[in-house]
């Protein structure tokens, strides 16, 4: 039971007063506590130096009381960053949820106490929200101003959209927050706005709008935020809603763990054959997205450019540092890891330089193929499975990286490095993720490079038999193909050991065993 912090109001206060400036300190005060228990809050491994209200705009739909705030906080290394905090204020019948994430305080006011909390959980906020964005309505005040604008989809539907559907909060994000509205759509709340157009916002938008491309939830309209001297900022993202019966990530662990129980050599190989259509049409699927993605010569933003040297010299470098960074966080968790994965991260560290060999040997001839803009975070987490097909969601990138980084055009060989580095962590998932102990490590582990070899090699040879009705996006020649994606699933594995040691340690298995798959 979370022990919340009380603001006592004075005779004549109102919780309303609450928002208005001699207020402020007092709640700067409070939301470290609060951030710490925030879902969403990022910063949870770092010492927060001070956290400051930058900016306070009305709540959608008229919520009172309740402000939209902007939230800096500064950290003792020096970073800073910022996020978006929609609070409201109720009591008796309108008191939220009992959500530890939820409340940031208790409000004694007389003979009354409400709470403080963060306005996803109130519906009325939610249909503000969906409000601004079919009106394409703005909130401005002090010089900030929130605008929302509808998508061609919303505007089609706008006559027979007479109310907005019962909204909820769903509880699977970390990053951001989501409400789904009925089963019509869903709006992503970005809690950390950046300065910038979202790659999300921009790349579903495209998609929706200009090909024909019809395997991502449509878009359908956004928010903005805009701060005095600031460049405006993505807020919020309003798409179609998808029905699906689960997403990738656990589809394909409950088909690996089926195969992993099979008894006997024919029910293994049929309950590996039964995985392969999907892996197939997954191969179509991201291949057709990248199509689409470089459809349009005319557009800067999406047009395919020629893949220079250069390039090739930039991903060996990001490979070469991600790699050094991994390795070094290795030495220094060593000793916390299990005996079984310590002794393959030692034998990792054995084999430093030949990894970082096949770094520096790729690639001496002329780089062919094209660089264009691409998923960025690519793997079964980011689908919904549709009983054999799949939709692609979430279109923001790798978190870690910045705006401008996600938005920079890659070689479409990264998004299929991503899938099949996600095909080999569903392959070892059962063994190191699940509870539950299977005997005789040495022949699941067999079982298991089966599987994920047959996976791969089908959604492999689907991708590229679609690619080639588009010349010129990937490698001339098949054998600077190989060497290119190899590249790729190296940057990718060691971007994974370095996530893994600092934030899930008993994950490192699974990249460790990529990186010395990648030597044999």
């Amino acid at each position: 039971m979370v022990k919340y912090p009380t603001i006592r109001l004075s005779p004549g206060e109102k919780p309303g007063d609450i928002f208005q400036p001699p207020f402020q300190k007092r709640l700067e005060k409070l939301l470290p506590d609060f951030l710490d228990r925030a879902r969403w809050f990022g910063g949870k491994a770092r010492e927060m130096a001070e956290v400051r209200i930058e900016a306070s705009l009305p709540l959608p739909g008229g919520r009172e009381p309740g402000r939209f705030l902007l939230v800096a906080v500064s950290y003792r290394d020096g970073g800073k960053e910022s996020y978006l905090l929609p609070l409201a204020y109720g009591a008796g019948s309108e008191m939220p949820p009992e959500d530890p994430g939820a409340v940031l305080a208790l409000v004694g006011n007389g003979g009354e106490t409400g709470r403080l909390y963060d306005a996803a959980w109130d519906q009325r906020f939610r249909e503000g929200c969906f409000h601004l964005i079919s009106g394409e309505k703005t909130l401005q005040e002090g010089g900030a101003t929130i605008r929302g604008t509808a998508g061609q989809v919303l505007r089609d539907r706008a006559e027979e959209i007479v109310t907005i559907p019962e909204s909820k909060v769903l509880g699977k994000e970390q990053s951001n927050t989501s409400f789904l509205y009925g089963k019509e759509f869903i709006l992503k709340l970005y809690r950390r706005p950046e300065a910038g157009l979202n790659p999300e916002i921009e790349i579903t938008r495209f998609l929706t709008e200009k090909t024909g491309f019809d395997r991502t939830p449509p878009f359908a309209g956004m928010i903005k935020l805009t701060l005095p001297g600031v460049e405006t900022a993505s807020a919020g993202i309003l798409q179609s809603f998808v029905e699906h019966l689960d997403d990738g990530w656990s589809y394909t662990l409950d088909e690996v763990s089926r195969f992993l129980d099979a008894a006997g050599p024919e029910k293994a190989a049929r309950a590996r054959e039964g995985y392969l259509p999907f892996a197939r049409r997954l191969g179509e699927r991201t291949a057709q997205l990248h199509r689409a993605l470089a459809s349009d010569p005319d557009d800067p933003a999406f047009a395919a450019e020629p893949e220079e040297e250069s390039d090739r010299e930039q991903g060996r470098r990001s490979a070469e540092e991600l790699l050094d960074r991994g390795l070094q966080a290795l030495e220094r968790m060593i000793g916390k890891l299990d005996p079984e994965t310590g002794q393959a991260g030692r034998e990792l560290l054995g084999r430093r330089d030949r990894l970082r060999g096949k770094i520096g040997g790729r690639d001496s001839g002329r780089a062919t193929g094209s660089r264009i803009r691409i998923h960025g975070d690519y793997h079964l987490g980011q689908l919904l499975y549709t009983g054999g097909d799949a939709v692609i969601i979430d279109f923001e990138g790798e978190p870690a990286r910045s705006l401008e980084e996600r938005r920079r055009k890659r070689s479409p060989l990264v998004d299929v490095a991503g899938m099949v580095r996600s095909f080999h962590y569903a392959a070892l998932g059962p063994i190191f993720l699940s509870p539950r102990k299977r005997p005789d490590p040495e022949e699941i582990f067999a079982r298991t490079a089966d599987w994920y070899r047959a996976v791969s090699g089908a959604f492999l040879d689907s991708y590229r038999r679609i690619m080639a009705g588009s010349p010129g996006l990937l490698p001339a020649e098949r054998k600077e193909e190989d060497a290119l994606l190899d590249l790729f699933l190296l940057e990718k594995a060691a971007y994974e050991l370095n996530y893994e040691l600092n934030n899930r340690p008993d994950w490192a298995a699974i990249p460790i065993r990529g990186l010395l798959d990648l030597l044999t």
